[in-house]
């Protein structure tokens, strides 16, 4: 009996057998990729949809607080306008950079001056020329390709963009 295996079996039978096994993973793994691949491509207009919306919202709902932060505290009390920022940037975690404009579309603050100032402690950014004269707009850089018509709050309307 030189080709049988412990119970006189051929080994041709252990050997079809794994391979019917190894043939069965691979068209199971097969199908699983491509329902995979299906399904992340049916659900992609419906992401972006959504992170449209919560970045809308987001605008909508941040403008005032922000308008009335850097009004009340950029100029005079700067700690305090960065731990506000801080909190409400917190909020949104796809926020990327958050800018606030005055009604001329001017650049008044630019959340990238937070990130300087960690790199720098003691370096403070000026009083912009508009510390007086009011937010005009908040815009907003989400991670995601957010991007839409903003919304009008207050004195400003937040506008929601695509890095």
């Amino acid at each position: 009996m030189e080709g049988t295996g412990r119970k006189g079996r051929p080994r041709q039978v252990r050997s079809l057998r794994i391979r019917f096994v190894l043939a069965i993973a691979a068209l199971v793994a097969l199908v699983l990729i491509a329902n995979g691949l299906v399904l992340a491509l049916a659900s992609r207009p419906h992401l972006r949809e959504d992170v449209e919306g919560r970045a809308q919202a987001y605008a909508r709902l941040s403008t005032g607080p922000v308008c009335n932060a850097y009004e009340t505290y950029y100029a005079s009390g700067y700690s305090k306008f960065r731990e506000l920022l801080q909190e409400i940037m917190r909020l949104e975690p796809d926020l990327v950079r958050l800018a606030v404009y005055d009604t001329g579309g001017r650049l008044q603050f630019d959340s990238r001056e937070l990130a300087d100032e960690l790199a720098a402690p003691g370096r403070r950014p000026a009083a912009g020329a508009g510390a007086g004269a009011g937010a005009g707009a908040v815009a907003g850089a989400s991670a995601s390709a957010a991007a839409g018509a903003g919304a009008a709050a207050g004195e400003g309307a937040a506008l929601p963009q695509a890095v």
